[in-house]
C-alpha cells in the first residue's frame, strides 16, 4: 500500500514495510552488544598492570572497545584518539590498536599476592594503583587519600600499609573493573560487584527534560511477582514485590544463599521505592545501564568526522529516487541491508562495479565528485565508495554538529546531548524501546543518521490487515520510515502519555519509542541540519 500525506491532521500514513526495511548485520559492528563482564572466578585472583606510556593490543574476535578499555584501565575516548577511530562502533579481528597512556597488558598474578588484615588495611605491591585498590573495597580514591594523608595520589610505594576506611579486610585483592563498578569474588556474602554509572566528567549534566527520575543502574525484572527481601536469602522478610517489567535501581550484586532451583547464589542489591535498600535473586532481572562512555565516544568521533568536512545523507524514502538495483538478483545484499530505500554503494565510479546497499538517511562524508557519482564514506561500514548523486542529499546537511540523539539497543535507552559553549552537555536521558525482530518487525539499524524531517504525528497501519490502525504522535525520522516518536495509540485515541513497556524488550517496527512528552521535548528541541541519531548497542 502507497503511504498518503494527509494536510488535515498534519498526519503521515505508513504503510508496514516502509516502518521495517532494512537490518544492518550485528557481525558488522564489533563493539555492539557491550555489557558488563559480571563473571567471578572461582579463586579471586589480583588483576595488576605495570605502568607504561602506550602499548599495542591485537583485536580479536568478539572484542569490542569497551571491553579493551576496561582491560587495560583507559577510557574509549583515549583509544578512540590515539587510533583516530571514525567509528567506535567498528573494529575488526587483527587491527592493532595503540593503548595510550595505560597499562601494559593486564597480567594475573595468583590470589594473595597482596595482603589486608583483618583490621582494614592494605599493603601495596607493585603495579598497584589507587584506583584499582579503590574498587577492590568498594571505597573512593578520595576515601584512601583522606585516610592516609597521602600528597600525591599518584605515587604509591611497594610496601606502603594503607588505611582503608570502611573495610572489612576480607581479601584483599583487586579485581578488573570496567565503566559501571568493580568485580571480584569476595567470597560468601560479600560483594560481587557494584554499580555506580557516572556521567564522564567532560559531560555537564545540564538536564532540560526532568518528569521522570530514572537511575544510571537499574535492573528489569524478568518474571512475574519478585520479592524483594531485606537481605540475600529466603530467609529475610518481603520488603516489597516487584511485577514484570519494573525496573529498580541497583547498586550492587553480591553473594547470598545459593538456590539450587535457579543454580545462583548471585543477589542483585537494589533501592526499592520507599528507600529502603533490599535484595533480588539475580536470576529474576536483567542488568541495565546507561552507556555514557560510548555514548560520548560515539558523538565525539562523528563531531570529528563532521567538522570541516562536506557532510551529505542517502534519500531516497519510499524509493522516491528510484529503486536501487538488484543485488545478484536479490534484494537483500551480503551485510543484511535491503534494496528498499536503499543506494547502491558502488566499489568504483561505474554502475558496473560491485556494490552494496546503503540505507536511506545514512549520513555521509563527500569526498569528492566523478561525472554523475559522489565519493563518500560513511561512519557505518569501512571504505570508501561510489554512489549516484540522484541518491545523496545535501539539504540540511550538517555543518555544525551541536545536537545528538544517542539510542541503544541493548539497554534499551537513550541519552541527549547538546554542544553548549564549547562542551558536551548532557540533557535528557530516558527508557526508549527499539524494534524487534520478528515477521512484521525489524530491529532499529545500528550506525550514524540524519534527522530527517518532523512530524506532529504519523500514522501506522495493522500488519495483517493493511488497514489504518492508529497514530504515534512527535515523530523524527532518520532512517527510511524509522521514527523516533511518542506512545502509539489507536485512531481516534486521545494522545497517551505513559506506557509500561517503554525501555523493557524491542517491540516496534523498527522505531524507537519514548514517553510522549519526551519525544515531545525531543521534537521540540531538535534542529534540522544540526541534529544527528547514533544507534549503538
Amino acid at each position: 500500500m502507497s503511504n498518503s500525506f494527509n494536510t488535515r491532521r498534519t498526519t503521515f500514513m505508513l504503510s508496514v514495510i516502509s516502518l521495517c526495511v532494512l537490518v544492518f548485520p550485528i557481525q558488522a559492528f564489533a563493539a555492539g552488544g557491550i555489557k558488563p563482564d559480571l563473571k567471578v572466578n572461582a579463586s579471586p585472583q589480583l588483576i595488576y598492570a605495570t605502568e607504561t606510556t602506550q602499548t599495542t593490543y591485537v583485536v580479536k574476535s568478539g572484542d569490542t572497545l569497551y571491553r579493551i578499555a576496561a582491560k587495560y584501565g583507559v577510557t574509549v575516548q583515549q583509544i578512540v584518539a590515539a587510533n583516530n577511530i571514525s567509528n567506535p562502533n567498528l573494529i575488526f579481528p587483527g587491527q592493532v590498536l595503540k593503548i595510550s597512556g595505560s597499562a601494559a597488558p593486564a597480567t594475573t598474578a595468583p590470589s594473595g599476592t597482596g595482603t589486608a588484615s583483618a583490621g582494614g588495611t592494605y599493603t601495596v605491591k607493585s603495579g598497584d594503583t589507587l584506583t584499582k585498590i579503590a574498587r577492590a573495597y568498594g571505597v573512593t580514591v578520595q576515601q584512601i587519600v583522606a585516610a592516609n594523608n597521602i600528597a600525591n595520589p599518584n605515587l604509591i610505594r611497594v610496601g606502603q600499609v594503607l588505611k582503608i576506611p570502611g573495610a572489612t579486610g576480607s581479601t584483599g585483592t583487586t579485581g578488573s573493573t570496567g565503566s559501571t563498578g568493580s568485580t571480584g569474588s569476595t567470597g560468601s556474602g560479600g560483594t560481587v560487584a557494584t554499580y555506580n554509572t557516572r556521567v564522564p566528567d567532560s559531560v555537564a549534566v545540564n538536564l532540560k527534560y526532568t518528569r521522570y527520575s530514572i537511575p544510571y543502574d537499574y535492573v528489569l525484572i524478568s518474571v512475574s511477582g519478585a520479592n524483594i527481601r531485606s537481605a540475600p536469602s529466603t530467609s529475610g522478610s518481603v520488603i516489597g514485590k516487584a511485577g514484570y517489567n519494573t525496573k529498580v535501581k541497583v547498586v550492587a550484586m553480591v553473594k547470598g544463599q545459593y538456590l539450587s532451583s535457579y543454580g545462583t547464589d548471585q543477589w542483585y542489591e537494589v533501592i526499592w521505592t520507599n528507600g529502603a535498600r533490599g535484595y533480588i535473586l539475580s536470576s529474576l532481572a536483567r542488568y541495565r545501564t546507561f552507556q555514557f562512555e560510548k555514548m560520548l565516544a560515539s558523538l565525539t568521533a562523528l563531531k570529528n568526522e563532521v567538522d570541516s568536512t562536506t557532510t551529505a545523507y542517502i534519500s531516497n524514502y519510499k524509493n522516491a529516487n528510484g529503486a536501487a538495483p538488484y543485488y545478484n538478483g536479490g534484494t537483500q545484499d551480503p551485510y543484511g541491508v535491503q534494496r528498499y530505500q536503499s543506494a547502491p554503494a558502488y566499489s568504483s565510479a561505474s554502475t558496473g562495479a560491485s556494490f552494496r546497499y546503503i540505507a536511506d538517511g545514512t549520513l555521509l562524508t563527500v569526498l569528492g565528485e566523478s561525472g554523475t557519482f559522489y565519493k563518500i564514506r560513511t561512519m557505518n561500514f569501512s571504505g570508501e565508495y561510489y554512489v549516484p548523486k540522484k541518491y545523496v542529499s545535501l539539504s540540511n546537511s550538517i555543518a555544525t554538529l551541536s545536537k545528538v540523539i544517542v539510542v541503544d539497543r541493548n539497554n534499551q535507552n537513550e541519552g541527549v546531548f547538546e554542544l553548549i559553549n564549547g562542551g558536551w552537555n548532557l540533557v535528557s536521558y530516558s527508557y526508549a524501546t527499539t524494534g524487534a525482530n520478528t515477521k512484521y518487525k525489524m530491529p532499529t539499524p545500528l550506525g550514524y543518521y540524519m534527522t530527517i524531517q518532523r512530524v506532529s504525528q504519523f500514522q501506522y497501519l495493522d500488519d495483517i490487515t493493511g488497514a489504518i490502525a492508529g497514530y504515534a504522535p512527535y515523530g523524527i525520522r532518520f532512517t527510511g520510515g524509522s521514527y523516533i516518536h511518542g506512545v502509539p495509540v489507536g485512531l481516534n485515541a486521545p494522545m497517551q502519555e505513559y506506557s509500561g513497556t517503554i525501555g523493557t524488550v524491542p517491540l516496534s517496527h523498527k522505531c524507537v519509542r519514548n514517553y510522549t512528552s519526551h519525544a515531545k521535548f525531543l521534537y521540540d528541541w531538535m534542529e534540522l541540519g544540526k541534529t544527528a541519531v547514533i544507534v549503538i548497542e
